[in-house]
């Protein structure tokens, strides 16, 4: 904890080091520019020059507030709109009553230790301060309406769980393969050693809910499997959506038979 809590204190203080740094070479800058526009006295450049960088910290700041304010509000919208379905809609599983954590109002996103349901506010403390209890916290993996199926969804810089944006299936975890195999090589080993123990046991396998599976991992994956069981029947669940992203999948994995759902149906429910 206290190695943690040290690289957070230095972390923060040279982030804030090179924000202030920055902001006295931004006055600097426009100290000069400022200068040419016949400025009386350098404590006029000075404050012109503060000024200038207030209107841009600003600017930005509302930029990003904005931004929050729309993935907010795209989050209330998806917490209604399963609201709805689940308690509501004709053709949802109409829920009598809330209760925890069976029919809650909305789907929890996170797996806690010995599926214990507890208080937000209590969970952020354990997960704070408890490293034991970091290890298990783990997001539910899930589907997205009209999602690009060749990109990982969890990926920080896409929000879709604070959106969100995901359909959970709460009794399948999220496993973050990353883009090759040195992102997680703890988890990529145990996988490949998952395979070698299949390959020759049985003579296939089914790829279930394939389209949330990183494509090179599940080719080297099933390009394994086949060197020990050159025979390897390989079925997989996949609705794209879209025929050319389904050919690649096949085409790469070398997917013997697909299962395939009704997927007007599916998004006939979720609207």
């Amino acid at each position: 904890m206290f190695q943690k809590k040290t690289l957070t204190f230095f972390s923060f203080f040279f982030y804030s080091l090179s924000f202030f740094s920055f902001c006295f070479l931004f006055v600097d800058i426009l100290e000069i520019d400022y200068r040419r526009k016949n400025s009386k006295t350098k404590e006029e450049w000075r404050n012109l020059a503060c000024n200038a960088l207030r209107d841009r910290l600003q600017y930005l700041n509302n930029r990003i507030s904005e931004k929050i304010n729309e993935h907010l509000n795209r989050a209330i919208d998806n917490c209604l709109a399963a609201f709805r379905y689940h308690f509501f809609q004709y053709d949802g599983p109409k829920y009598k009553k809330l209760s925890l954590p069976s029919t809650p109002f909305v789907g929890n996103y996170f797996h806690y230790p010995n599926d214990e349901f507890k208080h937000p506010d209590e969970i952020n403390q354990l997960i704070e301060n408890d490293t034991n209890y970091q290890l298990y916290v783990m997001a539910h993996n899930g589907w997205i309406m009209n999602d690009d199926s060749l990109r990982c969804f969890a990926d920080q810089r896409l929000y879709i769980y604070l959106r969100r944006d995901l359909i959970q299936w709460s009794d399948i975890i999220k496993l973050r393969f990353g883009e090759k195999r040195e992102d997680c090589p703890a988890l990529y080993q145990y996988m490949k050693e998952y395979t070698r123990l299949i390959a020759p046991t049985f003579h296939g396998c089914r790829l279930d809910n394939y389209y949330s599976t990183a494509l090179w991992f599940a080719q080297e994956m099933m390009d394994y499997a086949r060197q020990i069981n050159p025979n390897f029947y390989i079925n997989a669940e996949l609705f794209t959506g879209n025929m050319k992203t389904d050919c690649l999948f096949i085409n790469k994995i070398g997917i013997n038979s697909l299962v395939r759902g009704n997927f007007n149906e599916i998004i006939k429910i979720f609207k």
